[in-house]
């Protein structure tokens, strides 16, 4: 891939990922506190909001696993997991890095 088509596809993921952390604001986190979701989970769970989070990014990274562990068998078979497929969880886990950074910074006083 040439660098003009890598930065092409690394623009288009940044807009996805700004597109649906917008979209699920109100759905996570309808109040003030954007990280408000992983503070009660890590509450619930007696861990610290980042823990927790690692927790969910956890379930995320095992479906890319099996994503990846799938590329061989399909191109075997002759079929392969749409884009959409692809950009969903490759979305999803880069959305939990963004919001794990957000805490991270929040927690130590880190200017963004």
């Amino acid at each position: 891939m040439n660098e003009s088509t890598f930065q092409i596809v690394i623009r288009n993921a940044h807009a996805r990922s700004t597109r649906v952390l917008a979209g699920k604001r109100v759905e996570y986190s309808p109040g003030e506190d954007r990280l408000s979701n992983f503070k009660k989970a890590g509450e619930l769970q007696g861990v610290t909001p980042e823990a927790a989070l690692v927790g969910m990014l956890t379930k995320h990274v095992v479906s890319l696993f099996e994503l990846v562990a799938s590329i061989e068998k399909s191109e075997i078979e002759g079929w392969n997991w749409k884009g959409d497929v692809w950009n969903e969880k490759l979305d999803d886990a880069r959305n939990y890095l963004f919001l794990l950074e957000a805490l991270v910074r929040e927690r130590y006083g880190w200017t963004p």
